[in-house]
């Protein structure tokens, strides 16, 4: 009797497990790419990004229990995305992340409120779109990692201030404060230096010379 009880709750158990990795692979694929994306970001290695993304998928497997139902799983999956990087990941950065214009770029643009979802264009990017991109990334790639990934989690993942917070492991006014400095960081990075007015003495002298220009071209048109 007690080895039958054993098997039927053996069998119970192997079928709950089941449908636990049913239940995870339905919400935790739906990320794949945006994780993906982010921890490209965090390694800056296609193939340390990859393994990245294994090791945070199989942790948040293994601790599939504790998830809350009803809180975010985005969030939730994130964050442990952000710790494994953490502590394991930090010291192998190489190159230089990818970062997406549009979104950064409506970052800058936008408000100092909270983020909206960000629009993204389908129009092929011009060469000057695409000269302004390197220089966006360059810029980006020189703020401290904190704020750079607080700067992709709001303009470009989509996650509100208080899930950052929750990611981040800050305060929800530290995110705030460093969205905002990072934000104008780039600003001072990106935007050109701003032409001085042209002095009151200067503007006679600058008229003369093309009214004097003007004048010969009627001279020597003139019958």
């Amino acid at each position: 009797m007690e080895r039958e009880e054993f098997e039927m709750s053996g069998e119970g158990s192997i079928e709950h497990a089941a449908a636990a990795r049913d239940e995870f692979e339905s919400l935790a694929f739906e990320h794949l790419d945006a994780l993906y994306r982010t921890a490209l970001r965090m390694t800056r290695n296609r193939d340390d990004a990859e393994d990245l993304v294994q090791d945070a998928y199989l942790r948040a497997y293994r601790f599939y229990h504790q998830f809350r139902p009803g809180s975010s799983f985005r969030a939730w999956i994130f964050k442990i995305l952000h710790n494994r990087f953490i502590t394991q990941y930090r010291r192998k950065q190489r190159r230089p992340a990818t970062v997406d214009f549009d979104a950064v770029a409506y970052a800058l643009d936008g408000s100092e409120g909270e983020p909206v979802i960000a629009a993204t264009s389908t129009v092929s990017r011009t060469r000057h779109e695409d000269s302004m991109s390197r220089k966006l990334e360059d810029a980006l790639a020189t703020l401290p990692e904190g704020p750079r990934m607080a700067l992709v989690l709001a303009y470009v993942e989509d996650f509100r201030y208080h899930e950052i917070a929750d990611i981040m492991g800050w305060p929800i006014g530290t995110v705030m404060s460093r969205i905002s400095r990072a934000r104008k960081k780039l600003r001072e990075l990106l935007e050109p230096p701003a032409v001085p007015p042209a002095s009151a003495a200067s503007l006679p002298a600058r008229k003369s010379v093309v009214l004097h220009a003007e004048l010969a071209g009627c001279a020597e048109t003139s019958p």
